[in-house]
């Protein structure tokens, strides 16, 4: 199985934007936990602001066909990944 730090690397492109705290607006912060699998689209993450230490979720989405358009530029595919595919 290929670890997660892999498909939490292809969400986080540089073009897609940070989570900022609602309540400081900081753009930095970590993540607590984190609920979801490869095989689910949707992951809920509980983050916090390094900031004003201040907690919340996120619900963050992964874009499939942009995945594969990721793995193709690799050379790879969602089966040499261990993934189902679509």
């Amino acid at each position: 199985m290929p670890s997660r730090s892999l498909a939490t690397k292809v969400v986080r492109s540089s073009d897609v934007p940070k989570p900022r705290c609602p309540w400081c607006g900081s753009g930095s912060s970590g993540v607590i936990e984190s609920r979801g699998d490869l095989f689910e689209d949707v992951y809920r993450r509980r983050r916090c602001c390094l900031e004003c230490a201040r907690q919340w979720f996120t619900i963050e989405a992964l874009d499939v066909e942009r995945f594969e358009r990721y793995l193709a530029a690799k050379g790879l595919t969602l089966a040499d990944l261990g993934l189902p595919e679509s």
